[in-house]
């Protein structure tokens, strides 16, 4: 009967640092920064200038003069916001009805991914981050 006891206390002893060790490891994996949830980025354009994005601030697209990127062919003044959000960098359309192409592909808001390919108004521009 003791040894059925210490049988199952080994047993239960090992299960717990089993879990511990498991919690630890997945603590470690969301811990680190994968590319694309990087804290600085850059935007380039069609003809190869470069406009750096970080995480502290708001980056717009638009007409408005206080805009990072001016682009003359939108009607609005403030037309792509890109934030920071959840340690990622997020991009939402300003101007209601209309979204910009990601990719090809038609989007009012979402994340960005490093080589994705935004066109507003007729530019592109490709984001990368790290």
């Amino acid at each position: 009967m003791l040894f059925w006891i210490a049988g199952l206390v080994l047993v239960l002893l090992f299960l717990i640092a089993f879990f511990v060790i498991a919690r630890k490891g997945r603590q470690f994996r969301t811990s680190r920064v994968l590319p694309d949830e990087a804290s600085h980025g850059t935007f380039q354009s069609g003809e190869g200038t470069k406009y750096n994005v970080d995480s502290k601030t708001h980056f717009y697209f638009g007409k408005h003069p206080e805009c990072q990127i001016i682009l003359e062919k939108v009607q609005e003044e403030y037309s792509v916001c890109i934030f920071y959000h959840r340690r990622r960098f997020a991009f939402e359309t300003l101007s209601g009805s209309r979204g910009i192409l990601v990719n090809g592909e038609e989007q009012m808001a979402g994340y960005l991914k490093n080589g994705d390919v935004l066109e507003i108004a007729g530019e592109s521009f490709t984001f990368r981050c790290w």
